[in-house]
């Protein structure tokens, strides 16, 4: 498993300079088997997030 160090931007969707934003973007994300149009499912933990493909989209809970 490789690791990456990614800066944490502002949001330039909002109105709010506090809003943070994270972009993936790469080769590396294809490589891991993302495609564009596949669905996603983001879990929170203290610190960290989890990010892995999912069948569909679902409901957020």
């Amino acid at each position: 498993m490789s690791k990456r160090i990614l800066k944490i931007y502002q949001s330039v969707a909002y109105s709010k300079p506090d809003v943070p934003c994270i972009m993936l973007q790469g080769y590396w994300l294809r490589e891991l088997g993302f495609r564009i149009g596949n669905y996603i499912l983001v879990e929170e933990g203290q610190g960290k997030l989890i990010i892995q493909l999912v069948e569909k989209g679902i409901d957020s809970e």
